[in-house]
């Protein structure tokens, strides 16, 4: 994302820090140069400097129970879907 240094200029000292100046061009129209800026996004940066716990690891055999309880749920929808549609279609 490029950023106008007039936009940076308006900018906090704490969103500034997440900016990186880039380059400073020359309009046609003639009008003074403008400074551009660009917003570098890391999402491991952005976990570090915000504190945030990346995910904590989880074993296979967790993996496997998380997994089989989400096909299990989607089975017993899946299910009551078409037990709707039987239904509906008994009394249509």
């Amino acid at each position: 994302m490029l950023v106008s240094g007039e936009l940076y200029e308006l900018m906090t000292l704490k969103n500034k820090e997440n900016l990186r100046h880039i380059d400073r061009v020359e309009v046609k129209s003639g009008e003074k140069p403008m400074d551009l800026y660009t917003v570098d996004v890391s999402i491991q940066n952005l976990i570090m400097k915000r504190g945030i716990n990346p995910k904590k690891k989880v074993s296979a055999l967790q993996k496997k129970k998380e997994k089989v309880h989400h096909n299990l749920n989607r089975d017993k929808l899946l299910a009551a879907i078409q037990k709707k549609r039987v239904s509906s279609q008994i009394w249509n």
